[in-house]
């Protein structure tokens, strides 16, 4: 019988897309002293835990929402190159 799991702490660079699991913690890393903000892409659901825009670091917990449906989702980063680039999460 195969032992359940829970959600999976991911650890992504901010500037990079990553996969995870809705309920999953996210921490991101690889962010500048001067900080960045993650904010919703226009035209995309809003992936995450908290409402848009989330400035990092940040001491609240961010994770995938529960109850999204698999697919890409995209969103906007600050700190990027180009600044505001889109990236995304894939949920599965």
């Amino acid at each position: 019988m195969p032992t359940p799991t829970g959600p999976t702490t991911r650890t992504p660079l901010i500037c990079d897309n990553f996969a995870a699991n809705p309920g999953d913690p996210i921490e991101w890393v690889g962010i500048p002293a001067e900080g960045c903000i993650v904010f919703q892409h226009q035209q995309y659901p809003w992936p995450f835990s908290l409402p848009s825009p989330i400035t990092l670091p940040n001491s609240a917990p961010v994770t995938i929402k529960s109850g999204l449906a698999p697919g890409m989702y995209l969103y906007n980063v600050s700190c990027c190159i180009p600044p505001g680039d889109f990236k995304a999460v894939t949920v599965t």
